[in-house]
């Protein structure tokens, strides 16, 4: 009996031994993934795990890293944890929680004040689990789409009594998806539009819902003259079919009002099928381009011929060759009458190709 109680503590004693010497630090941001819309706060955590009671922490410091084009804050928006709060206040004492920003990344730190004397066997500060500090993240009006938006901790440093450095195992940083939010402004009478957003539901009246319920739609139509409408007995009546990202489309509204589109970014490069005559193309970017740019496959072929905007406004070659380019820029959310002299397509290639995109830039400038 005794025999196997002492093999009993002596297995106790090994499974202490062993957690206590391959336990892991580890720093990690929660959620490690979120996927915000516009103008949305994500709140992320930063918490720590496996701090051993024989080297309890005191303080730490470490650099918070994000990209300012899609995520903003200001100091006020780091809130201190109760890790180390917890730890103080359970002995009367304070923390002292402090935030800076450098060169566009953010230094958080935080230590227990005015420390009591330990001793060799039982060492004060924080053991175990808990979070270190929040903090609250604005996305911006910019979309990431298929991108991650990573939020970082570097020059990490976590201290224990004796301001000795407490080793570090391993971190887990965090990534934000901003889901993309398209607005079009529609005016009384006919608009043309189209999207670049993928909107989560295909069905047309789905995708048209708010406005049909708000009062403010009369009709859709495609560019075959089928029509999303109301009948004479008042049901709304669907000709058109879902959905197409390759298709723009008239609509036509009773007031000036906004389609709001949200989603998924459409994936490029896309290909649209042009029959012989006119058609109604989509524009499916964030960002105004050369409408010549955009069309200039089409030109060296020789397929173009015309294309013109919901305003009448136009790019046709002139009587010298020229092109009299009342458009200008192809914009977001809009849709675009185009007559071609043969069967074809157009490909809107994706937003890695450089040299469109330094285009782009350009002709941002001039407007």
């Amino acid at each position: 009996m005794r025999r196997m109680l002492f093999f009993v503590l002596m297995a106790v004693s090994m499974m202490a031994f062993c957690t206590a010497m391959f336990a892991q630090v580890t720093l990690e941001i929660d959620p490690p993934v979120s996927y915000p819309g516009y103008d949305e706060i994500v709140t992320l955590s930063v918490y720590i795990s496996g701090i051993s009671a024989d080297q309890p922490m005191r303080g730490f410091d470490m650099q918070v890293n994000f990209d300012p084009t899609y995520l903003s804050c200001d100091a006020e928006d780091f809130i201190e944890g109760s890790f180390l709060e917890d730890a103080a206040a359970e002995h009367g004492l304070r923390t002292q929680f402090y935030v800076r920003e450098s060169s566009g990344a953010w230094i958080v730190s935080c230590a227990i004040l005015s420390v009591p004397p330990g001793t060799p066997t039982q060492p004060f500060g924080a053991d175990g689990d808990g979070v270190l500090f929040s903090l609250n993240l604005k996305t911006l009006n910019k979309p990431s789409c298929y991108t991650a938006i990573p939020v970082t901790l570097s020059n990490i440093r976590m201290r224990d009594e004796l301001n000795h450095d407490i080793y570090l195992d391993s971190h887990l940083d965090a990534e934000i998806y901003i889901h993309p939010t398209l607005v079009i402004p529609l005016y009384e009478g006919w608009n043309l539009i189209s999207s670049w957003v993928i909107p989560p539901d295909m069905a047309l009246e789905e995708v048209f819902k708010d406005l049909r319920e708000d009062g403010y739609l009369i009709k859709v139509q495609d560019e075959n003259g089928d029509a999303y409408v109301k009948t004479l007995g008042n049901i709304w009546q669907n000709d058109v079919g879902p959905y197409e990202m390759e298709e723009g489309y008239y609509v036509m509204v009773n007031q000036d009002c906004e389609l709001i589109i949200e989603g998924k970014c459409v994936l490029l490069p896309m290909t649209v099928q042009l029959y012989e005559g006119w058609n109604m193309i989509p524009y499916p970017y964030s960002i105004s381009q050369p409408a010549l740019d955009v069309l200039q496959d089409l030109i060296d072929e020789g397929a173009f011929l015309k294309v013109q905007d919901e305003n009448g406004l136009y790019i046709v070659k002139n009587l010298l060759g020229e092109f009299d380019d009342l458009i200008g820029g192809f914009e977001e959310g809009e849709g675009y009458y185009l007559l071609v002299s043969e069967d074809t397509s157009i490909t809107f290639p994706g937003p890695n190709r450089k040299k469109a995109y330094i285009r782009s830039l350009e002709h941002n400038k001039q407007k």
